[in-house]
């Protein structure tokens, strides 16, 4: 049987920026479907999925600051 392992992740204030940027790039392409009369409901959901993504990293972030301020 198959076990996956789960490796610790060190997350910095770096990927969180670069997270928001993704996102900040993918509300673009969303205003330039708009824009162009392009259905928009696929890119919006992958930006739902992007923000929810970018709010764990948030929490990791702050979690691993927490934990070094103790």
């Amino acid at each position: 049987m198959f076990t996956s392992k789960v490796v610790p992740v060190a997350l910095s204030a770096q990927h969180v920026e670069e997270a928001e940027a993704r996102c900040a790039r993918q509300r673009a392409f969303i205003r330039e479907l708009q824009a162009s009369g392009q259905p928009t409901a696929t890119a919006e959901e992958i930006l739902r999925s992007m923000q929810s993504c970018l709010a764990r990293v948030r929490e990791a972030v702050a979690g691993q600051a927490l934990q070094k301020t103790i």
